[in-house]
C-alpha cells in the first residue's frame, strides 16, 4: 500500500477572505430572494393572462350577441315602420 501523504495544515482565513465569504453569501441571499419574488411576478403573470384569454373569449360573445341584437332592433324598426304607416291609414279612414 501507498503511504499517504501528511496533509498540510489549513490556514486561517484571512481578513480579506472573511470578507469575501461574507460578500459571497449576502449575494447568495440576495439572488435567493430575487428568485422568489420573481417567481411570484411570473405566478402573477400567469394568472394575469390567463384572464386575460378569459376575457378575450368572452368580449367575442358579447360582440356576437351585439350584432344579433343590432339585427333584431333593425327588424324591429322596420316593423314599427309599417305598423305606422298602417295606423295612419286607419286613422285617415
Amino acid at each position: 500500500m501507498a503511504a499517504m501523504e501528511p496533509r498540510k495544515p489549513l490556514r486561517k482565513p484571512t481578513t480579506e477572505a472573511r470578507r469575501t465569504n461574507v460578500l459571497l453569501e449576502e449575494l447568495r441571499s440576495q439572488f435567493r430572494t430575487f428568485g422568489e419574488g420573481l417567481k411570484s411576478v411570473r405566478e402573477k403573470l400567469d394568472s394575469t393572462f390567463n384572464q386575460v384569454g378569459r376575457n378575450t373569449e368572452a368580449i367575442g360573445r358579447i360582440e356576437d350577441q351585439l350584432k344579433a341584437l343590432k339585427a333584431d332592433v333593425s327588424e324591429l324598426k322596420k316593423d314599427m315602420k309599417d305598423v305606422k304607416e298602417r295606423l295612419a291609414t286607419v286613422e285617415a279612414r
